[in-house]
């Protein structure tokens, strides 16, 4: 809570560091990226286990679209989404 400085949520799953961060345009979500070759979609109104998508590479990364429907990564390999 940034008004308060309380923690929310402790967001664990990924496995190493986490490369990079972005907030879905409605502020309910949370899509991180980590070395462990994945990309999590964090639900934080509920704190619910992540979606996760596996990739192939490390994703450097994140971008989502205004109207929540699209979310784009770019590894050092190539560009996915």
């Amino acid at each position: 809570d940034a008004s308060s400085g309380a923690v929310e949520f402790h967001l664990r799953g990924h496995v190493g560091a986490v490369t990079a961060v972005a907030f879905r345009p409605d502020g309910y979500e949370l899509v991180t990226a980590g070395a462990d070759g994945t990309v999590r979609g964090w639900d934080l109104v509920s704190g619910n286990n992540p979606r996760v998508l596996p990739q192939a590479a490390v994703v450097r990364a994140l971008a989502g679209c205004p109207n929540r429907r699209r979310l784009a990564w770019a590894t050092d390999q190539n560009l996915g989404g």
